[in-house]
């Protein structure tokens, strides 16, 4: 009977932690979606617009530009470079666990090798 009891209580705790964290997620969701607003001086409210999004974008750019002419010109490659299109990409939906298994048989395969070159 008292295991019955505890266990109760276990799941009971469980299932306020879960609520819990619904709804602070719902709190959360609900202030971050406000836009910030700055008051200047005079009373007026300002809001950020998105140019300065715009500027770090270029700045990111014209960064990978110089890298990429000064890597040509130290390989003695003089050709023109036009760069035409810079996009992020996103990596798979992968978890940190699946990540982590494959860098670990990507280091057992590694290891393999080695082994049959004569190392180790």
């Amino acid at each position: 009977m008292l295991t019955i009891i505890a266990m109760s209580c276990v799941f009971l705790v469980l299932g306020l932690l879960a609520l819990m964290m619904v709804a602070l997620r719902k709190i959360v969701g609900l202030t971050s979606s406000k836009k910030k607003e700055i008051k200047d001086d005079a009373g007026t409210t300002l809001v950020p617009d998105s140019t300065s999004g715009e500027k770090e974008d270029r700045d990111i750019i014209a960064v990978i530009s110089a890298a990429i002419s000064s890597y040509f010109e130290s390989e003695s490659v003089m050709q023109p470079i036009r760069i035409l299109n810079i996009r992020r990409i996103t990596p798979l939906s992968l978890t940190p666990w699946a990540m982590a298994g494959k860098q670990n048989q990507m280091l057992e395969r590694n290891l393999i090798r080695t082994r049959k070159k004569g190392g180790f």
